[in-house]
């Protein structure tokens, strides 16, 4: 028992660290969760065979595999999912049948929100790592490789 539900722990722990992680290096802060305190999406992906709960509390996300306190679950698939960026779409996804909401869809909406708006400065979270010469050398490098 125990090592089937290591698995679905080590997800979630993984996906829970880089999503706050990257909330802390967002430019316009954590304030714009506020409206999603004590809010749970669940998300049941055709590529994994368990839940994941996403949960607003204290500025943070909390990833589980617990739904009984959902507000609104999606089941869809990684490729639906990278879909879902204009709410117009998730009318059209769910009548072709690609996506299933179930609860809230506002909820969903603005956990799609927060993802959509986060704003990192990449530059600088390089440059505290390696410095700030080889960070614009590699912008430099990076920028020609994007203009051939």
């Amino acid at each position: 028992m125990m090592s089937t539900l290591m698995h679905p722990q080590v997800l979630c722990s993984a996906v829970e660290l880089v999503i706050n992680q990257a909330l802390s290096l967002n430019l316009h802060g954590r304030e714009h969760l506020k409206p999603l305190e004590q809010k749970t999406l669940t998300v049941q992906l055709a590529e994994v065979n368990f839940p994941l709960s996403f949960t607003i509390n204290e500025k943070q996300v909390l990833v589980t595999i617990l739904t009984e306190r959902s507000d609104c679950t999606i089941s869809t698939s990684v490729s639906t999912l990278k879909k879902l960026k204009a709410n117009q779409q998730i009318t059209q996804l769910i009548k072709q049948g690609e996506l299933d909401v179930i609860g809230d869809v506002k909820i969903a909406q603005q956990f799609a929100a927060i993802a959509q708006s986060l704003e990192i400065d990449w530059q600088s979270e390089l440059a505290k790592h390696i410095g700030d010469v080889p960070t614009h050398k590699i912008l430099q490098f990076g920028n020609k490789i994007t203009k051939t």
